[in-house]
Parts: C-alpha cells; sequence; structure tokens
C-alpha cells in the first residue's frame, strides 16, 4: 500500500488513530503533512503502532509545530511504538517552534521499541 501527498489541519497526516492497534505492513506514507504533529502519522490516546516488514516513512512534514512534531510519527498520548524489520524513517521534517523529532516524537514514559530499523536525514 502507498499512502500519499495527504493532509491533515491538525495531526496525521495519512493516519490519525485513538483507542486502536494499527499494524502497518509492507506500506509506504510519503510526502504527507500535518499542521501540528504527526507529518505521516498520529498515534493518539490509548493507540499502539506497529511498523513491519519494509514500511517506508519518508518526506513528510509537520508545517508549524507549536508544542509537539513528529515529521513521520507523533505518538503523545499512545501506549507504544514498535518499528521492526526494515523500516526507514528518511528526510522527515518538522517546522515551527517546538522542531522536536524529525522522525518520531514521543510524549513521556512511553514504550519505544525499534529493531532493523533506518533513520536517515530527519530533522
Amino acid at each position: 500500500s502507498r499512502l500519499e501527498a495527504n493532509v491533515a489541519l491538525m495531526s496525521g497526516g495519512a493516519i490519525s488513530s485513538v483507542f486502536c492497534e494499527l499494524h502497518v505492513v509492507n506500506t509506504s506514507l510519503f510526502h504527507n503533512s500535518a499542521e501540528q504533529s504527526g507529518g505521516g502519522l498520529h498515534i493518539g490516546l490509548g493507540s499502539a503502532f506497529f511498523a513491519d516488514n519494509n514500511v517506508l516513512i519518508s518526506h513528510n512534514n509537520v508545517i508549524a509545530a507549536k508544542m509537539f512534531g513528529g515529521g513521520g510519527i507523533s505518538c503523545q498520548s499512545c501506549v507504544s511504538v514498535t518499528l521492526r524489520n526494515k523500516t526507514k524513517f528518511t528526510q522527515n521534517t518538522v517546522n515551527g517552534e517546538s522542531g522536536k523529532g524529525g522522525a518520531v516524537f514521543l510524549g513521556d514514559g512511553k514504550f519505544f521499541k525499534s529493531e532493523d530499523t533506518l533513520f536517515y536525514k530527519n530533522f
């Protein structure tokens, strides 16, 4: 699957989740943008995110982050983020006052696990 060129006025350019488990497999999130957080994905309250088997999160952008960020993924009130098996974050960006997490923004005390993951030129 390919999620490309989507825009959100708040959070999660391609996907925004609340109280769910989100499994992304063999998928590209490319050139998505959000105004506040999670240029590619916003993993919201009570949600868990799993990326597995060749997931590409690339060229996503947060336009005007004031408090959060996460050019690729934002996890503000989520339960966990798990990245495995050739997940790649490339050239995701955060613009605005916060400038936090070019690839990933995690809120306090969140579970984060990364195996066989590439982070390249995220700002």
